[in-house]
Formats: structure tokens, sequence, C-alpha cells
């Protein structure tokens, strides 16, 4: 090796020397942060793992929630259904609060039946006149 080889052989060593320092210098920094992330990496793991027999656990339970809720649904409904029928029996025809509204309702305009018959007498008494009319007219 000639003197030119050996100087420029000499400055590569030593650069490799700087380099292979500051590598150590970033190895050394990045332990702490490794073994950090390992353990939290681990952590991670165990909560998937965890959340995995969570999940499992709870997937039967909630499909037997469901299933309950609609029997619950259904007994709901029944028992509405016979509300009403046992309301009816009591008040045949009218619902109760229907039957004091119209009873209200009474109170204040008064009886249907007697409006109806008051409109049909005066009805017939227009028609009489209106014949009455008709036969001054013809004569």
């Amino acid at each position: 090796m000639n003197e030119g080889d050996h100087l420029e052989m000499t400055e590569l060593v030593l650069q490799e020397k700087e380099l292979k320092a500051k590598i150590g210098v970033i190895d050394e920094r990045m332990k702490e942060p490794l073994e950090k992330l390992r353990r939290m990496r681990a952590i991670l793991e165990k909560a998937k793992a965890a959340y995995k027999q969570a999940l499992e656990a709870i997937k039967p339970l909630q499909s037997d929630k469901m299933l309950l809720e609609g029997d619950l649904e259904l007994l709901l409904e029944k028992k509405s259904v016979l509300r009403q029928e046992a309301r009816m029996r009591e008040s045949p025809g009218i619902r109760p609060g229907t039957a004091a509204l119209v009873d209200q309702m009474k109170g204040l305009v008064g009886d249907p039946e007697a409006f109806q018959l008051a409109q049909e007498t005066k009805a017939a008494g227009v028609e009489s006149d209106l014949a009455a009319l008709k036969e001054k007219m013809e004569s």
C-alpha cells in the first residue's frame, strides 16, 4: 500500500469509528424508549385479549337480552289489550273518558236529540209555509 492509500484508509477508519460512536450514542438513547415501547406493546396485547374475552362473554348475554326484551314487549302489548277489553266491558260502547266528554258537550250545547227534533220541526214548518205560498200563487 502506498502512502496515499494508507492516509485514505486511516481517514476511512476514523470516519467509521466516529459513525460507530454516534450510532452507539443513539442506541444508548433509544434503550429506554424501546423498553417502554416493548412494555406498552405487552400491555396492549393483554388489553386486546381481555377485550376479546369480555366481548365473547357479552355476546350471548346481549342475545338473551334482546329475546327477553321482545318477550316483554309482547307481554306489555297483551296487557294493554286486556286493559282495553276490561274498560269496554265496564262501559259498553263508549270508553270512560269519551263518556265524560259527551256529557260535558251535552251540557254546553244541549241534547243532540232535542236539537235534531227542533230541526225537523222547523223544516216541516218551512215546508208547510212553502206549500201554502205555492197555493196562493196558483190561485
